[in-house]
């Protein structure tokens, strides 16, 4: 029987316990499942009816059932409104008679504690169970019975974890003009287990910063290294400062300037000379240009007028003259009344059916996010 390599068997073990500490020191997230606490629906054809303990929880239009859900958030221990990473609220939907849209609300607060199931109807509904903000609009038709949903309701949660907004549960009500009908698996359901469900990941959480281990001893000194190569040549050194400027010899003395000649005077204006005798008159020189035409004389007075002449024949019809320019804009008369309101177009073809992502694994859950549907979970 061979013996197994000690050498072999210590880097096994060493190998073993490195990846145990990678496992255990690197940041893993972990998710936590909200109790449900309460479901039931209302129903605007039973205005003191009560559904507390039924098998479903309709959502219809004609007449308006509208099903409602509360969770109990204690498993969620005090982890901040920041740790959470994504909410998904999960229904069974047992049965789809008519396809459509349904939303997801938030139920506002009311002046008393809140809603329990037993205490709901369509009578109180608007006092204990006030429908709020919109959440999320969700379509729904026969391809999705007996099929586990999922819908995305993050931000609700942070919400009434960070105490933003009172914790009074989740509404399901048909859209406006949308005839669906569907129904709901509840807890009260003998025959499955397809509660609602509320499940909330956490963000990945990282392990403290273990203590800085021990400094190692100093390892033994290197070899000398080969000598480095020649430096280049340092800079030319800075020019050294100008000597002292000797000092200025004496100044010569300057000569003496020689006396200016003086000015010689004016001699006196001689006397004005006598003027001479007129010449004799030349010959008559030839005749000058014509001179300009005068200015006309005045216009005579007007003579009386004749008597008037026969009407002549119509001329023909002069040209039509330029158009002339376009006037100034008149002012804005007042607004005329408000005509009647058209009657209602009709209404629009019915789209095309979309269809649904194929979830390959068995049992995934179809999950609504932002504004689509896909695949999650399944093994």
């Amino acid at each position: 029987m061979k013996k197994c390599s000690t050498g072999k068997s210590k880097l096994l073990v060493l190998t073993l316990l490195a990846l145990a500490v990678v496992l255990f020191c690197s940041g893993a997230s972990f998710a936590a499942q909200c109790l449900l606490t309460d479901d039931t629906y209302t129903d605007s054809n039973n205005f003191k009816t009560r559904y507390w303990n039924s098998a479903t929880v309709n959502v219809t239009a004609s007449p308006l059932q509208t099903g409602y859900f509360k969770f109990d958030l204690s498993p969620l221990g005090d982890k901040p409104a920041a740790a959470i990473e994504k909410v998904t609220l999960i229904l069974f939907v047992e049965d789809v008679k008519k396809g459509g849209f349904f939303e997801v609300r938030r139920v506002g607060p009311s002046a008393s504690s809140g809603w329990t199931e037993w205490a709901l109807t369509y009578g109180t509904s608007s006092s204990i169970a006030p429908i709020s903000d919109l959440i999320a609009t969700v379509p729904i038709d026969s391809n999705y019975e007996k099929r586990f949903i999922g819908i995305e309701v993050t931000n609700l949660v942070k919400e009434w974890v960070s105490g933003a907004v009172v914790n009074n549960g989740i509404a399901i009500l048909p859209v406006a003009g949308s005839d669906i009908a569907i129904k709901l698996d509840s807890k009260d359901n003998k025959t499955t287990s397809h509660e609602a469900k509320l499940e909330v990941s956490f963000m990945p959480v990282i392990g403290d910063t273990g203590p800085t281990g021990d400094t190692g001893s100093t390892g033994p000194i290197g070899l000398t290294g080969a000598t480095g190569a020649t430096g280049a040549t340092g800079a030319t050194g800075a020019i050294g400062a100008t000597g002292a400027t000797g000092t200025t010899g004496a100044t010569g003395a300057i000569g003496a300037t020689g006396a200016t000649g003086a000015t010689g005077p004016i001699g006196l204006t001689g006397a004005t000379g006598a003027i001479g005798a007129t010449g004799a008159t030349g010959r008559t020189g030839p005749t000058g240009v014509t001179g300009p035409t005068g200015v006309t004389g005045a216009t005579g007075a007007t003579g009386a007028t004749g008597a008037t002449g026969a009407t002549g024949a119509t001329g023909a019809t002069g040209a039509t003259g330029a158009t002339g320019a376009t006037g100034a804009t008149g002012a804005t008369g007042a607004t005329g009344a408000t005509g009647a309101t058209g009657a209602t177009g009709a209404t629009g073809a019915t789209g095309a059916t979309g269809t649904l992502p194929t979830c390959v694994l068995e049992g995934a859950t179809l999950i609504w996010t932002s504004g689509a549907w896909g695949c999650t979970g399944g093994t």
